[in-house]
């Protein structure tokens, strides 16, 4: 225990030296002096003994140092000094730094911890927030194309996808979308085959040799006009030799057909104009990736202007899956077509001829002598007679005509089997 003359010792030499503010603090030669329950003697002082650590100093409060950078306990720092050789604040704590130092060789906030980094630097060796994880990208490389929905199973895609009219010339597959998958020209191959109807004729071959029942006359009608105008004065069958009414100015011969002997024989001409496709393509694929894109997406080449992004299906599909569904139903594409237009068999019915001949005008009522004009009753079916006196007339089978049935066109340009592919666009 302490005893009243120690106290008095120590009490006078405070007031000697002048009181610390932190309160009375006692001298001691032993342990005896202080209180052996709480205090023990170190460097002449009583002293706590949580405080103690072996060497001289600045005073500690619950083995940490508070300001000015003094030691206690074999040199730890507080604020800039050292507590068992680690920093708090800037300094070493078990070679460890916290707040720009390092813990366990690690660092937090900028530094590392077990060797990896947190906002910007590695964690095991791997980084979150735009660097590399495990030597992956986690929200890592952006995608410097498209995302585009990813094609679901048994679909080809994303692709792109050039579409014109039938036979118009389409772009070629070029730069990151090099790769040609297919290609419908729209001529021989294409969405959709047309064509315009078959275009028909018909012809009819007479009978050889022909004969016929073209009589002996023609009739004829006399007009009191030139050209065969005015008034009918006359009509006449006009045979080897007819002689004009006397007011006749002109006459116009009848022409006439009658049936002919033998049949005739059918020919059927068909003309198929060139078929169409309405719509001809160019499917184009390119690289693909998963580069910062949502995980239902892919990172695909820019698409180009006047291409579409497409999935495709190899064979026959109906319905586009979501959502390459822009169109109602997929657009197929085929290989090849059929032309099935045709025209139905011509017919020819019962034969006839044109009864012609030549006619030869004359000065006299017998024919005996020429009135300067000789010629075809078909060719030339009206002549004046004003300065003739008869008409002589040569009866001539001049050609043969039937009936014609049949020629109409049918049927029409269809693909050829299945499907070569399907396509579906957004």
């Amino acid at each position: 225990m302490r005893s009243g003359a120690a106290f008095g010792v120590l009490l006078f030499a405070a007031c000697q030296c002048g009181r610390v503010d932190e309160g009375l603090r006692y001298r001691c030669d032993s342990a005896d002096d202080c209180d052996t329950a709480t205090e023990q003697c170190s460097g002449g002082f009583c002293v706590p003994r949580s405080a103690a650590g072996g060497g001289g100093g600045a005073a500690t409060a619950g083995g940490a140092t508070a300001g000015g950078g003094s030691t206690a306990g074999g040199g730890a720092t507080a604020g800039g000094a050292t507590a068992g050789g680690a920093t708090a604040g800037g300094a070493t704590a078990g070679g460890a730094t916290a707040g720009g130092a390092t813990a366990g060789g690690a660092t937090a906030g900028g530094a590392t911890a077990g060797g990896a980094t947190a906002g910007g630097a590695t964690a095991g060796g791997a980084t979150a927030g735009g660097a590399t994880a495990g030597g992956a990208t986690a929200g890592g490389a952006s995608c410097s194309g498209s995302c585009l929905p990813a094609a679901p199973p048994m679909w080809v895609g994303p692709v792109i996808a050039y579409l014109r009219d039938g036979g118009v010339t389409l772009p070629a597959c070029s730069g990151p979308w090099g790769s040609q998958l297919y290609h419908f020209d729209g001529l021989d191959a294409g969405s959709d085959a047309r064509g315009a109807p078959a275009q028909c004729s018909c012809s009819c071959i007479p009978p050889a040799p022909l004969t016929s029942d073209c009589s002996g006359t023609v009739g004829a009608t006399w007009h009191s006009g030139v050209a065969c105008a005015g008034n009918i004065v006359g009509s006449d069958d006009i045979g080897t030799c007819t002689g004009k009414p006397s007011s006749a100015v002109s006459v116009h011969f009848l022409i006439q057909s009658n049936p002919a002997s033998g049949s005739c024989t059918a020919q059927t001409f068909t003309f198929r104009p060139q078929p169409s496709w309405a719509l001809g393509g160019r499917v184009c694929q390119g690289s693909l990736s998963g580069a910062s894109c949502p995980s239902t997406q892919v990172c695909a080449p820019t698409v180009p202007a006047g291409a579409r992004a497409c999935i495709v299906y190899p064979g026959p599909q109906t319905a586009c899956p979501f959502p390459y569904d822009a169109t109602s139903s997929a657009i197929q594409f085929h290989a090849a077509a059929n032309d099935a237009r045709q025209c139905t068999a011509c017919g020819c019915g019962t034969p006839s001829v044109l009864c012609g001949g030549q006619f030869e005008l004359h000065s006299t009522s017998t024919c005996t002598g020429l009135a300067g004009f000789t010629g075809d009753v078909i060719t030339t079916p009206c002549i004046g007679v004003s300065t003739a006196s008869a008409v002589r007339y040569t009866p001539q089978a001049n050609s043969v005509s039937c009936p014609i049935s049949g020629g109409a066109p049918f049927g029409e340009v269809v693909e050829t089997g299945s499907a070569a592919i399907s396509l579906c666009c957004l």
